[in-house]
């Protein structure tokens, strides 16, 4: 399985987005599918991260979120540009966000 990082130790706190990340490498490429993964560790209180996908790093899609403590999974398809966006932050912790290809 090959794992594509999105955003890795980001404060839980944080109200931001990460860069983007353009796919242009196998196995990573758009239209491929997905394993994605959110990661709260240690995070107080009710943040929401999200895991977004574009067509042209402009307008953004969510392809997955998640408003639960610790590791949430879920399926779909990768878009061009991909980005992990922290819209509610919680308090102390940190956040990660990963695609897996499953293979």
């Amino acid at each position: 399985m090959k794992t594509l990082v999105l955003a890795e130790g980001v404060a839980g706190g944080a109200v931001a987005a990460a860069s983007a990340v353009q796919l242009v490498a196998t196995p990573f490429l758009a239209g491929r599918d997905v394993v994605g993964v959110i990661d709260f560790t240690g995070t107080t209180g009710t943040p929401v991260g999200k895991i977004q996908g574009s067509d042209d790093n402009v307008t953004w899609v969510d392809l997955m979120s998640s408003s639960i403590l610790g590791l949430k999974m879920g399926n779909f398809k990768l878009r061009q540009y991909m980005r992990f966006n922290i819209t509610t932050g919680g308090t102390g912790g940190f956040a990660s966000a990963y695609c897996n290809n499953g293979t």
